[in-house]
């Protein structure tokens, strides 16, 4: 009866062994017997992601043309807090103009916006929540000029980096001025930005003399960054989000 003890226990210590001893050789890939099987699971994994990813959808984008309310003509100090051009929080720019109706002398912005049709935001929108930004303060104009003209906008340059520009305006006060702007969404391809540049434009001291200036970016490109300088508007286009 102690034998019959003895065989049952030592039969059960050599199945429990060989069972660790399979658990271990199956950790690794029958290939080349160096592949843990957690790595090739963790690749599995990463790649069944990859994949979803590029099936999910790409947001969808609706485009419309909008302008700013007509206001009087003349510097920073007119133009200035007036003209606030805004494509709302799922929106981005993809051109903007300086407007001048010649009847009544008045000024106004007009721009244009694509909108993601899927309003709420997922991980195939590949875009941060929209960032407020300021270019550094400064003179809205020089001391000749009474501190109100519109060249002095060379001083000021909206850059959204990889993102796009959202909204943007010529914030004025007392004898000084910033563009207040903000970001949204983020490129597809970084580096398939393109850089343009408008023809030259005059040395204005008043909005209206940019009437008809226009800065906008090729189909499927949205507007990423600007500034004026050198007697022109230079601007950066880049892919939209995919």
């Amino acid at each position: 009866m102690k034998c019959a003890r003895v065989l049952i226990v030592v039969a059960v210590a050599f199945v429990v062994a060989n069972r660790a001893r399979a658990t271990r050789e199956n950790d690794y890939d029958d290939d080349d017997g160096d592949v843990p099987l957690a790595s090739w699971s963790l690749t599995r994994a990463m790649a069944m992601g990859e994949w979803r990813r590029a099936s999910r959808e790409a947001p969808a984008f609706s485009r419309a043309r909008r302008r700013t309310a007509p206001g009087v003509d003349g510097g920073p100090k007119e133009y200035g807090n007036a003209h606030e051009m805004d494509c709302g929080s799922n929106g981005v720019m993809t051109a903007f103009s300086f407007e001048c109706d010649e009847a009544s002398g008045e000024v106004h912005n007009a721009y244009a916006c694509a909108t993601a049709a899927n309003e709420a935001a997922n991980e195939a929108d590949a875009g941060a929540p929209p960032r407020a930004r300021a270019t550094p303060h400064g003179p809205s104009g020089s001391q000749s000029s009474g501190r109100n003209a519109m060249w002095d906008l060379d001083q000021h340059v909206v850059d959204c980096g990889n993102q796009f520009v959202r909204r943007w305006v010529l914030r004025q006060w007392s004898n000084s001025m910033q563009i207040s702007y903000g970001c949204a969404w983020e490129t597809g391809d970084a580096n398939a930005c393109t850089h343009e540049r408008t023809e030259r434009v005059p040395r204005a001291k008043k909005v209206s003399g940019w009437a008809g200036v226009e800065l906008a970016c090729p189909m499927d490109t949205f507007l990423s960054a600007f500034n004026y300088a050198n007697d022109s508007f230079s601007y950066k286009c880049c892919p939209k989000p995919v």
